[in-house]
């Protein structure tokens, strides 16, 4: 089903007790309000999408409030605080949520289900939480040994979790430190507060454009969470030091629900003869029944 990384599924699907995350549909507000003019770029932030899913027949929705760390967007040519929510301006084509964080910067995110009516939280029995694109900036010689490393660390939920990663995943599952040394105290990386960093450079040309169609490097690049019976979950989002001594500049976290992978050649290849030796067989067999009539 959609739920793992290695899923050659190709729709978005809900069945009983797992509920799918819809960045697409969704929609974006910021501290209660539908534009960013009563936003201030610090730990205040709260980003709600709107009618992220379905349970029971009746929309719930996702809050994201800063509970810990130092928040701060990228603040090249002004804050862009604005950056946060969504990654496009429509549903016309997929769309995932994002955070913006600024370079040397790491800040605690609680994540919460919750009644769009009441805001009273909601325990979701199955679901899953994605994290794509971790990725660092391009090398130039000096930030050592990553320039603008990303990273995400589970740190606490309500419920229980799994995750996963691919066998050939370009995250690291230890903290690499920075030189000169990222601002913020390292991880305390523990066998419940996994840790997951980028080790590869990339660049907006090869970011994800349909989470059930991520090419090799794209679910290279991802984590995804599987929450059981949960309403809340807490994730820290760190991104280090990049080039010049203001750490100017940031870059974005994508989050969706479910992922998949692009069937490789192979795979649909086998999955086609499989498929057209049944239908021959079929074949064979009504027309025999035919004949014997």
């Amino acid at each position: 089903m959609c739920a793992s990384l290695f899923s050659l599924c190709s729709g978005r699907f809900t069945e009983a007790g797992l509920i799918s995350l819809d960045f697409t549909n969704s929609t974006a507000t910021f501290n209660g309000g539908t534009t960013f003019s009563n936003l201030s770029d610090d730990n205040n932030l709260v980003i709600r999408w709107g009618s992220i899913a379905s349970l029971g027949g009746a929309d719930i929705d996702l809050v994201a409030t800063v509970t810990g760390g130092t928040y701060e967007a990228n603040n090249i040519g002004g804050s862009r605080v604005h950056l946060n929510g969504l990654s496009g301006p429509t549903a016309a084509n997929y769309r995932f949520g994002r955070i913006n964080l600024r370079a040397d910067r790491s800040a605690n995110f609680t994540f919460t289900l919750v009644d769009p009516s009441d805001s009273d939280k909601e325990v979701v029995a199955d679901f899953n939480f994605s994290v794509l694109d971790l990725d660092t900036g391009l090398f130039l010689g000096s930030v050592t040994p990553v320039n603008g490393m990303e990273s995400v660390q589970l740190l606490s939920q309500d419920g229980t979790v799994t995750w996963e990663t691919t066998a050939n995943t370009e995250l690291s599952s230890t903290y690499q430190p920075t030189t000169p040394a990222a601002s913020w105290a390292p991880p305390v990386i523990t066998p419940t507060q996994p840790f997951f960093g980028a080790t590869t450079s990339g660049t907006g040309a090869d970011n994800p454009r349909d989470p059930l169609n991520l090419t090799d490097q794209q679910i290279n690049r991802t984590v995804s969470f599987s929450f059981q019976d949960t309403s809340t979950f807490t994730l820290r989002l760190g991104l280090g030091p990049v080039d010049g001594d203001a750490n100017d500049g940031g870059r974005n976290f994508l989050f969706d629900g479910d992922v998949a992978a692009v069937p490789e050649p192979a795979s649909i290849t086998v999955f086609s003869l499989l498929a057209t030796s049944i239908l021959l067989w079929r074949r064979r067999r009504h027309r025999s029944a035919i004949i014997c009539q």
